[in-house]
């Protein structure tokens, strides 16, 4: 994810742009794998493991 600093046209701070991406891919050495556009993604998030 990332942000687009002053991008607000109206001022607000909260209403920069931002980016999304699917999450990073690393190759065997750990290095990071080229971005790839992903028209969609998903991800799920178990509530019984984030419980406080």
């Amino acid at each position: 994810m990332g942000d687009l600093w002053g991008s607000r046209p109206d001022g607000v701070k909260g209403h920069n742009f931002q980016y999304w991406s699917s999450p990073l891919q690393f190759d065997n050495d750990g290095m990071i794998q080229q971005l790839k556009w992903d028209k969609q993604w998903i991800i799920t998030v178990d509530p019984a493991k984030n419980a406080h």
